[in-house]
């Protein structure tokens, strides 16, 4: 299980207008709809949304995202902003022996650049190092993807490297540059509110 905690929070208060809240099947509907709407955005980054080609692909994903939160190996919280859902962020890969996971975010195209998401992960980050006191945590980014390295300088994450042919997505490999960050440096101060 989650270090310190059984089950994970449903719902992370990010400002008076903005919430994360864990996705539930009933959510299914909405988010296909957003998804179908931003597909041409999303698909060069994610490889879900290539393959969201029904409802029923929405809700199967979901229920295995459920699945993993009860097991405390991942959760996918949806972006609620004024009580409209916007996007998602989640933690998943979570590695339950050395208090690790990684992070993934994406944001309705037409509310980028706004630092919605921006906030929205530093309220995931805030929840998975001090309440699930996890000790590192990821982000990958395709190179081309320069919104998500944008994110990850913001976030100050600490560039590691790149994995050659990680990603599978659109038939064709693709990099992945690694970053992470330290629960340490979002303790002391050094990574956290600095934007």
């Amino acid at each position: 299980m989650i270090r310190n905690q059984s089950t994970v929070t449903c719902e992370l208060i990010v400002s008076k207008d903005t919430v994360l809240r864990l996705l539930e099947r009933a959510d299914a509907s909405l988010l296909f709809a957003l998804a179908l709407k931003n597909l041409e955005y999303l698909a060069p980054w994610l490889p879900w949304a290539c393959k969201t080609l029904s409802l029923q692909d929405i809700e199967k994903r979901i229920d295995k995202f459920l699945m993993q939160t009860k097991n405390g190996e991942a959760a996918q919280f949806g972006i609620w902003h004024q009580k409209k859902l916007l996007g998602g962020v989640a933690f998943f890969n979570h590695d339950l022996e050395n208090h690790i996971a990684e992070i993934g975010f994406w944001i309705t195209s037409e509310m980028t650049g706004q630092g919605i998401a921006t906030y929205c992960c530093r309220t995931l980050l805030r929840y998975l190092f001090e309440k699930l006191e996890l000790n590192r945590i990821e982000m990958r980014c395709a190179p081309a993807n320069s919104r998500s390295h944008a994110m990850a300088r913001r976030l100050n994450f600490s560039r590691e490297g790149v994995l050659r042919e990680c990603l599978l997505i659109g038939g064709k490999y693709d990099n992945l540059t690694l970053y992470s960050l330290l629960r340490k440096e979002w303790l002391d101060g050094t990574a956290r509110d600095k934007n």
